[in-house]
C-alpha cells in the first residue's frame, strides 16, 4: 500500500506548492492532520478570515484508492494520476461535482497568522478548497492525500503535513474603448469604488492610455462601480457601470464605452446673408436714385 501512496503523494508536491512535515511514521496510521499555511499576497490582500472546506474524495480499500461514494461518477482512476496537471484538472472536475451536488465537507478559518488545522482525518485524499476569499487571493482546489511520501526518508510517509496553497491575486482589466472602432481611448478620467456593503468605498483613480488598466488588488465576490469623470476631447460621458468580480484565476474583463459628441450642423452659410444683406442694400439706393432723377426730370 505504501508503493501506491507514494505516487499520488509524489503527484501532490509538484501541484499543491510546498509540503513540509509535521511528523513522520514508518508504520501505518489511521489518523492523520492537515495544516493550511497562506502566503502573504500583494499589498491590500490578508490571510486572514480565509474560508477553507475540505472533502473526502477517497478512501483507501485493499492497498487501493477508491473515490468515496459522492464521487464514485467521476471515471479517472486515482492510482494511475501520475502527472502534476494531471492533478490539478481532476481537482477541478471534482470540485464540480462537489458544487453541482452540493456535497460538503468540514471548513475552518485562517487565524490571525493564516493558518488552519484540520484534525483525526482518516487515510484517504481530500479535495481542499476555499469557500470565502474575504480578502485574500484566489486560491485553485487542490487534492491531498494522506498520508503523504517524505522525500528526505526512504518509504517513509507522513501523516500530518502542512499545506502551502499556490495563490495568484484577481484579476481585472479595465478598458475604455471606442464605441465605433472598439479601439483604446487614451485620456479618459475614471474612478472605481467598492459598493458591495451599500456603502461607497473609493478604490482608485487613473487616467486611461492605450492599453487596458490592469488591478490586481480587487476582493472576489465584491461589487465595484466603475465611472467616468471626465471624457476625452470629443467624446461623451458615459453612464456608470457595475460589475462583479468573480472566483477564478483567470484574467477579467471590463470595457467601457465612449461615443462621440454630435456634430453641430449648420444652417446657413454666414457669407451668403452677408452678400444678400449687400444686393438688397443696394438696390434700394438703386430704387432711390431712379425715383429721384425721375421727379427732377418732371420738374
Amino acid at each position: 500500500m505504501i508503493k501506491k501512496f507514494m505516487v499520488f503523494a509524489v503527484t501532490l508536491l509538484s501541484t499543491v506548492g510546498i509540503i513540509s512535515t509535521v511528523s513522520t511514521v514508518d508504520a501505518y496510521s489511521e489518523i492523520g492532520s492537515i495544516t493550511v499555511a497562506l502566503e502573504d499576497g500583494v499589498a491590500g490582500t490578508s490571510t486572514e478570515g480565509v474560508k477553507f472546506e475540505l472533502i473526502q474524495v477517497g478512501n483507501v480499500v485493499d492497498g487501493l484508492y477508491e473515490y468515496t461514494e459522492d464521487f464514485s461518477d467521476e471515471k479517472t482512476d486515482l492510482n494511475k494520476v501520475e502527472k502534476a496537471d494531471e492533478m490539478e484538472e481532476l481537482a477541478i472536475r471534482l470540485n464540480k461535482i462537489a458544487n453541482e451536488n452540493k456535497i460538503t465537507g468540514i471548513s475552518d478559518i485562517t487565524d490571525n497568522t493564516g493558518k488552519i488545522v484540520f484534525k483525526e482525518l482518516k487515510v484517504g485524499i481530500y479535495l481542499l478548497r476555499v469557500t470565502d476569499y474575504n480578502e485574500y487571493e484566489y486560491v485553485e482546489p487542490t487534492l491531498i492525500s494522506i498520508p503523504t511520501y517524505d522525500e528526505d526518508v526512504q518509504n517513509s510517509m507522513n501523516f500530518d503535513v502542512t499545506v502551502i496553497p499556490k495563490h495568484t491575486p484577481f484579476k481585472v482589466s479595465v478598458s475604455k474603448q471606442d464605441i465605433t472602432t472598439s479601439k483604446e481611448l487614451p485620456g479618459a478620467h475614471l474612478s472605481l469604488e467598492d459598493i458591495t456593503t451599500g456603502k461607497t468605498v473609493p478604490v482608485e483613480e487613473w487616467i486611461s492610455t492605450d492599453v487596458p488598466h490592469m488591478m490586481k488588488t480587487l476582493y472576489a465576490n465584491h461589487v465595484y462601480r466603475l465611472t467616468e469623470t471626465i471624457a476625452p476631447k470629443g467624446y461623451k460621458i458615459a453612464q456608470s457601470i457595475q460589475f462583479k468580480v468573480e472566483e477564478t484565476g483567470k484574467i477579467q474583463e471590463v470595457i467601457m464605452y465612449d461615443e462621440l459628441l454630435p456634430k453641430k450642423v449648420k444652417t446657413g452659410d454666414n457669407t451668403d446673408i452677408a452678400m444678400y444683406c449687400c444686393l438688397g442694400g443696394l438696390s434700394f439706393v438703386l430704387i432711390g436714385l431712379a425715383v429721384f432723377k425721375k421727379r427732377k426730370s418732371e420738374n
